[in-house]
């Protein structure tokens, strides 16, 4: 439960303030704290012995890893470090 807790907190933030899109580091923080909550949530259904709810739980976490990548790629555009 507390998982799932975090996982709507951190997409609530996405999206706060009433911002279309959020800014791509706090949009990389809130992927970040889903991908937590989802790894701790596919461990817990290896651990049951759920291969097939394990698998769709990485699967989900592997979506916020690369969604934290292209939020810190797009940080680092904007502060110059790399080109587009």
């Amino acid at each position: 439960m507390l998982i799932n807790r975090s996982q709507r907190t951190a997409v609530q933030l996405m999206s706060a303030e009433g911002e279309g899109e959020a800014p791509a580091g706090r949009a990389a923080s809130s992927a970040a704290v889903v991908a937590a909550a989802g790894l701790l949530s596919a461990h817990r259904v290896f651990e049951q012995g759920e291969a097939e709810r394990t698998r769709r739980a990485l699967d989900s976490t592997e979506a916020s890893v690369i969604a934290i990548l292209e939020g810190m790629h797009e940080l680092r555009v904007a502060i110059g470090d790399v080109k587009e």
